[in-house]
């Protein structure tokens, strides 16, 4: 009985050398092994856009620090403000209960103070959680792709030897 087409196929292929086998893939298919031309036509595009995402990187990081001490100051003032009001709070009980207060009645600011404080903490997480986040995200994005870049060079560099390596071979 005849063995199958793939099995001849990969029995033939096991017992070739793989240098041997390169340099009949290059015979039969030298369109493949003209990507050099291609490659070097993208370089300088590629290049930019490495150069772009790694000064992107620079500023995006610097950005992520500053939104993170801001947030760590607004998180702060928060929690400030809240005691000053609550201290406001106490001396305005006080004076309230005070009967021999002075005329005319100050201005009662407590409302507002309690609504500001109020809004900090309202508008706090959003901050952290959204608007500063973004920035994270961004940075995690531009590095992933600049670790592609790193893959791309490190395979192309692994491309370069095969070629040199089969060039010598067919010698």
């Amino acid at each position: 009985m005849p063995r199958p087409l793939k099995t001849e196929v990969e029995t033939k292929t096991k017992e070739r050398v793989v240098l041997v086998v390169l340099k009949e893939y290059k015979e039969n298919f030298p369109h493949v092994f003209d990507t050099e031309k291609a490659i070097e036509g993208a370089d300088p595009k590629i290049a930019a856009l490495k150069e772009f995402l790694e000064n992107s990187e620079k500023k995006i990081s610097n950005l992520v620090q500053e939104t993170e001490a801001l947030s760590n100051a607004f998180t702060t003032f928060t929690t400030l403000l809240g005691k000053v009001t609550t201290g406001l709070d106490s001396v305005h009980t006080e004076e309230k209960g005070f009967p021999q207060r002075p005329e005319p009645a100050r201005f009662d600011a407590m409302d507002s103070m309690h609504q500001w404080h109020q809004s900090t903490k309202q508008i706090m997480p959003h901050y952290s959680g959204t608007f500063a986040k973004n920035f994270v995200n961004e940075l995690q994005d531009i590095q992933a792709f600049l670790e592609l870049f790193k893959q791309r060079d490190y395979i192309l560099g692994e491309q370069k030897k095969q070629r040199k390596r089969l060039t010598n071979g067919k010698q």
